[in-house]
């Protein structure tokens, strides 16, 4: 098997880095999440609960392998709403929506890894003490938004997931999967380890549930924010 360290060289075709991002996780009733799979993927739970996660962040420095970022194309917030899942015992992630608040990151997105996502309008505003994000999507497929402020609780330690914790489990996904032509592909990517610090919140509004028919079992989410990572993404792969 091949290490970390050794498929983070090999292969990959895409390049980004992860920044002001917030991990914001909610458990979920089983029985709600399952039926929204496509056929083949299981899902995959904590102590036999499932977890949904709404993660908003900002990349920067985006490029093709070999190819400097392209200007304009580079830097934008991001969203996505994903569950925990397995494809034959391989751990990995399964998207329910990905937000950009670029109008070109979709179209190419969907392209090449055949994922939802869809155009937002978003202000992200970022300091070294909070971030601001709000979004809003419109149509008639998977519209609604977030709008929230977040920041590090800078008296808790940042830290390293340790192996077998739900923190660990939550975060240390390498795999997503998708469905494409009447098949599961599976995407990979790869970044060193999660540096996490707990965070607190200010929740305006958060529409991003409403089009999939669940709700969440705990009214608070275990909120985390990130240390920046640069991530290496490879391309899809049948499953």
């Amino acid at each position: 098997m091949i290490g970390m360290k050794a498929l983070y060289n090999i292969g990959w075709v895409m390049e980004q880095t992860w920044q002001h991002l917030l991990f914001a996780h909610w458990p979920v009733a089983a029985r709600h999440i399952q039926p929204l799979l496509p056929s083949g993927l299981e899902l995959d739970t904590y102590d036999g609960t499932a977890w949904v996660s709404a993660i908003p962040f900002h990349v920067t420095q985006m490029h093709l392998r070999g190819i400097p970022p392209f200007p304009g194309l580079r830097d934008f917030p991001e969203c996505n709403l994903r569950t925990y899942v397995t494809y034959r015992g391989t751990p990995g992630v399964y998207f329910f929506r990905l937000d950009a608040g670029h109008v070109l990151v979709p179209a190419l997105a969907r392209i090449g890894f055949h994922i939802p996502y869809r155009y937002a309008k978003f202000y992200f505003s970022s300091t070294h003490q909070q971030t601001i994000c709000r979004f809003q999507t419109n149509g008639h497929l998977h519209p609604g938004g977030l709008s929230c402020i977040y920041q590090p609780i800078l008296s808790a330690e940042r830290f390293t997931p340790s192996d077998g914790s739900l923190e660990a489990w939550l975060v240390n996904r390498f795999h997503f999967f998708t469905h494409w032509h009447e098949r599961l592909w599976r995407g990979d990517l790869a970044h060193e380890p999660w540096q996490l610090q707990k965070a607190r919140w200010r929740l305006d509004e958060n529409r991003l549930f409403g089009p999939f028919g669940f709700a969440p079992l705990a009214p608070e989410p275990l909120l985390f924010t990130a240390q920046p990572v640069t991530a290496r993404i490879w391309p899809l792969v049948p499953a």
